[in-house]
């Protein structure tokens, strides 16, 4: 990609009225990109289940490299429903506070990524539980770093 830029991560969502809409964008960034470089989506949790399921089928033949907060965060076994109907890896967890959310999350099957956000989770030692509850469970570890330079350090730090 043009500026040797690797991954590349887009909103969807609510915003776009309807899923077919935001996989006509989804699908219209990959042919401009091509298959060279990740493309990630974040639905900020706006989809509903079935919303997010329809998601799912309309971009199933894109590759997506991982589907963010298709669902509201506190929608565990929501969050749970739509991964086990996709082939996309599910992330989630910037919202979490605790690695007891998280534990959650593994044992009822709702994720595929977890992206705790040190800034919210509690700090560096929270998110490296986290880490380690992750990897418990073969799940990859991707955080969350949204709050400037400090919360990126402090990412860079749990990935150590």
């Amino acid at each position: 990609a043009k500026g040797g830029f690797k991954a590349l991560k887009m909103r969807v969502g609510a915003m776009d009225g309807a899923p077919h809409l935001s996989a006509a964008r989804v699908r219209a960034a990959r042919q401009a990109i091509g298959p060279e470089v990740d493309l990630m989506v974040d639905a900020h949790g706006t989809y509903t289940v079935a919303e997010a399921k329809r998601f799912i089928q309309l971009t199933a033949d894109l590759d997506l490299a991982w589907f963010e907060e298709p669902v509201i965060a506190d929608d565990k076994p929501g969050m749970a429903e739509v991964r086990a109907s996709s082939s996309t890896s599910i992330a989630t967890g910037e919202s979490e506070a605790t690695r007891y959310a998280f534990r959650d999350l593994a044992v009822l099957k709702s994720a595929d990524i977890f992206q705790p956000d040190p800034a919210f989770c509690g700090g560096i030692s929270e998110a490296m539980k986290i880490g380690t509850i992750a990897s418990a469970f073969n799940l990859r570890f991707a955080p969350h770093l949204w709050a400037g330079a400090p919360c990126f350090f402090a990412g860079l730090h749990v990935c150590a």
